[in-house]
């Protein structure tokens, strides 16, 4: 299968590469969130 010896390794690759996808997504859909608010001015 694709080189790779066993279905644990295949699997753990393809969730590594599931979950980076996610993180990306997630990053993009986030990116500007939250910062509505400015910070208050020091007195």
């Amino acid at each position: 299968m694709l080189g790779l010896g066993d279905w644990w390794i295949f699997s753990a690759i393809v969730g590594c590469l599931a979950v980076t996808a996610f993180g990306v997504v997630y990053g993009i859909c986030n990116w500007n969130k939250g910062g509505e608010n400015p910070p208050r001015e020091k007195r």
